[in-house]
């Protein structure tokens, strides 16, 4: 009899072992997405430009037993491309400065982890029945720097390969809750290093010009009849952001005829026939059709022409003021 009760209490022994609670896994799988950064048409890239992304990190947990438990996870979210200031490039031999910002003030560099400046850290906790999981949206703030003499033209970086997210959890149990681990690297049960989150950034900067006051043709004062070749100059002046290319035209002013250009005594039939050309030698006429402009491609200084004048001899006119006006035009 006496056996027979050791033998009872054994299996009961063994019944209650099996029956005790273990640990309940879990698996925790976090993944960040990003928008682009577009700062669109930079129309004065003198004055900083300001744009904005939303990063969005998921996590989700499934656990192998039907519990309610509490998941924490931290993480850091790195922006490599450094060091300062980032760029954007236009294919080419040109660059468009950037930067990109952990807060909204615009203070703090976004960068990467164990370095400076360094990446965002982010801790998250969500409960869990069975799976569960959470999303946080961030908004990532970033900024052109002032860049009065940037080129024209379509600038783009590429973040794919430049981007991670590492994370590590504590994975819950039945009775004892969870903590937070050391570090986005350290700690806790599980985690992931280098997790990509690609994104691209863009701007454009447009093509532009504008002339300036340009002084008045004067070809003096003469005696007539105009027996002699009445030549002067004048110049005109431009600016044209780099990268833009440029046609400069003058039309045929306001008296033109035959293939000539005319000043005219105000309210008569008297003119004086002129010419305007691009070159010394008043060989090659300035004009308007193709062949007779000038083109050029601006790099952000100004540009001076000269324009030069001819009022041809042999004209019999009466004494007065002649004059016409021309207009200039630059096409870009």
């Amino acid at each position: 009899m006496r056996r027979t009760a050791l033998s009872a209490l054994a299996l009961l022994v063994l019944l209650v072992a099996l029956a005790a609670p273990s640990p309940a896994k879990a698996t925790t799988i976090c993944t960040a997405t990003m928008g682009p950064l577009a700062f669109g048409s930079i129309t004065d890239p003198s004055i900083e430009s300001i744009t904005t992304s939303t990063l969005s990190v998921r996590c989700d947990t499934t656990l192998s037993l039907t519990v309610l438990a509490r998941v924490k996870v931290r993480m850091c979210l790195g922006i490599g491309k450094l060091p300062l200031p980032r760029t954007m490039s236009d294919g080419g031999t040109h660059s468009l400065e950037f930067q990109i910002y952990k807060d909204s003030a615009r203070t703090f560099i976004w960068g990467t982890r164990d370095a400076t400046p360094s990446a965002l850290l982010l801790d998250m906790e969500y409960d869990v029945l069975l799976t569960g999981g959470k999303t946080q949206n961030i908004t990532v703030q970033a900024a052109t720097t002032s860049q009065p003499t940037a080129w024209a033209g379509n600038y783009s970086a590429d973040y794919t390969a430049s981007t991670a997210l590492d994370y590590r959890f504590d994975e819950p149990l039945l009775v004892v809750p969870a903590q937070y681990p050391d570090t986005c690297t350290t700690g806790g049960d599980g985690g992931a290093l280098n997790v990509p989150f690609g994104f691209s950034v863009s701007a454009s900067v447009p093509r532009t010009c504008a002339l300036q006051v340009t002084p008045n043709l004067d070809f003096g004062s003469h005696p007539g009849p105009i027996a002699a070749v009445y030549d002067n100059t004048t110049t005109l002046s431009m600016q044209c952001r780099g990268g833009t290319p440029w046609t400069l035209s003058l039309d045929n002013g306001k008296y033109f005829d035959s293939g000539t250009r005319r000043m005219r005594i105000d309210g008569t039939d008297s003119y004086v026939r002129y010419g305007l050309y691009h070159d010394t030698n008043r060989s090659l006429p300035w004009g308007q059709s193709t062949g007779d402009t000038l083109t050029g491609s601006g790099t952000g200084a100004v540009d001076t022409r000269t324009v030069y004048g001819r009022v041809p001899s042999g004209q019999n006119v009466p004494a007065g003021i002649y004059s016409d006006t021309v207009t200039a035009t630059i096409t870009y």
